[in-house]
């Protein structure tokens, strides 16, 4: 499988938020990494939404406690029987992307203008 990655660069506003995006895409998504600004981190409690911009899938939703650390997240959705579309237990899979569309990372309660990048990891 080939892997390329995208790293989304972000600043809050005044309010604490924020959001960037990666560039249009196709595949998979195979994990996401947080790296905090070395200087000015993202606040403590810093909410990380992460979604698909077409399809609007979920990706991942992460509260920070401590926005001066690092992360590294490796989303998944669990699989769906064909007949009934009823959960499959144990069954998970990566996030598929819908055709080319990109990958949308949004902040919240990240403080007053505050830094961080997020690699997006898509294969």
């Amino acid at each position: 499988m080939f892997a390329k990655s995208f790293t989304v660069p972000i600043t809050t506003a005044a309010d604490g938020t924020g959001s960037g995006f990666t560039d249009v895409t196709n595949g998979r998504v195979l994990g996401v990494v947080y790296v905090p600004d070395g200087t000015t981190p993202f606040a403590n409690n810093v909410v990380v939404t992460i979604t698909t911009e077409v399809s609007l899938q979920a990706v991942m939703t992460k509260t920070v406690a401590a926005g001066n650390t690092a992360f590294s997240a490796y989303p998944k959705v669990q699989n769906n029987a064909v007949a009934d579309a009823s959960a499959i237990a144990g069954a998970f899979d990566f996030i598929p992307l819908a055709g080319n569309e990109r990958v949308k990372i949004a902040i919240a309660s990240g403080g007053d203008t505050k830094s961080g990048s997020f690699m997006v990891i898509v294969g």
